[in-house]
């Protein structure tokens, strides 16, 4: 009987030991986990208000953007209302692929209609004057020579 709770007394021992080097453990991971748990906390707060900074500085960036379109769009407007009063159109031509973009008020010039002319050169120069084609040319080669032409007029034929 002694031999056998000495036994029982070992194994106890053994397993008081275990069970403190669990609780050991256990308080340990505990803490590392509140640790790790402080970290993400201050990680998420910090994120937090990084987005905060970045969402105020967006939503100013946009306000800014609808205000300069706000402005572009009132000056496209005064723009083609001068070129109305004016008589006057523009235009603005890719020598290179012969793309062009006409201002309302040239389309209206010429009489024609976004939809139904492309205003290519060779469409284009159809349409002029033909005592001012030689004008129109020679401007067209100082401009692909990198020449700053000097301000000119030329008229559509009449319609």
């Amino acid at each position: 009987m002694d031999n056998e709770l000495a036994l029982l007394k070992r194994k106890l021992e053994r397993e008081i030991r275990a069970r403190k080097a669990a609780e050991t453990l256990l308080e340990q991971k505990g803490r590392a986990l509140w640790d790790a748990n402080q970290v993400l906390l201050e990680t998420n707060a910090t994120l937090e208000r990084r987005v905060e900074v970045r969402t105020r500085e967006v939503r100013a960036a946009s306000e800014a953007l609808k205000r300069r379109a706000e402005e572009l769009s009132r000056s496209q407007e005064h723009l083609a209302r001068a070129q109305r009063i004016a008589r006057m159109g523009s235009d603005l031509r890719n020598l290179r692929t012969d793309e062009a973009e006409w201002s309302d008020e040239t389309y209206r010039i010429f009489g024609v209609t976004r939809e139904s002319f492309v205003p290519w050169t060779a469409n284009f120069l159809k349409m002029l004057h033909p005592d001012d084609l030689a004008t129109v040319l020679a401007t067209r080669e100082k401009i692909k020579k990198a020449a700053c032409p000097d301000p000119f007029e030329y008229r559509p034929m009449a319609r």
